[in-house]
């Protein structure tokens, strides 16, 4: 399936396991956001998600 604008879709141009990390990684990045909430550990949230990159396409 393509992605909008005509582009590639991941899958296509991702190396074999790519995906499964991806996911793993926004999974992870998504508990950190909601450890946010949590006042005992929304330092080590913060310290965390200063460190991750997230690129959208």
């Amino acid at each position: 399936m393509n992605s909008p604008f005509g582009a590639p879709s991941a899958s296509s141009t991702s190396p074999p396991g790519s995906q499964a990390n991806k996911e793993r990684k926004m999974a992870s990045s998504e508990q950190l956001v909601l450890d946010l909430s949590n006042p005992d550990l929304r330092e080590n949230a913060l310290l965390e998600l200063s460190k991750v990159t997230f690129f959208f396409v």
